[in-house]
């Protein structure tokens, strides 16, 4: 049981860091999107999310709320990505679309994740 446990951490910390990685990325892209740089680290972090989501998947099945949450964070961080490929045909609302997607589905992962291996502090404690 705690091994089990320790497997659903680990794979949720990757999770977490990868959304932590492209959250940074984001957060630069949004004011930048004609820097062609940004848009391949963007899109290069997105395939790590997408190699991550299988993991995801696995250890917690296709229909675990976990999985559900981190696919729909993908899928967005591959979305913004998409609008914005073509440089000469960026569409700023699909952008901003995915970019409310990506933080909505990321609060909701992580409400997921702490949820299920989180741990609970005693709010007493120093």
């Amino acid at each position: 049981m705690r091994d089990d446990l320790r497997e659903a951490r680990s794979i949720l910390d990757d999770a977490a860091k990868g959304l932590a990685k492209i959250d940074d990325i984001r957060r630069d892209f949004i004011g930048d999107y004609h820097n062609v740089d940004k848009r391949v680290w963007l899109g290069e972090q997105g395939k790590v999310l997408d190699e991550l989501r299988s993991w995801v998947a696995i250890r917690f099945g296709r229909a675990h709320e976990l999985t559900s949450t981190f696919d729909e964070c993908t899928e967005a961080a591959l979305e913004l990505f998409a609008a914005t490929r073509d440089k000469d045909s960026i569409d700023p609302q699909r952008v901003v679309l995915a970019n409310d997607d990506f933080e909505r589905w990321t609060a909701a992962f992580v409400d997921a994740a702490t949820a299920r291996a989180g741990v609970k502090l005693d709010a007493r404690a120093p």
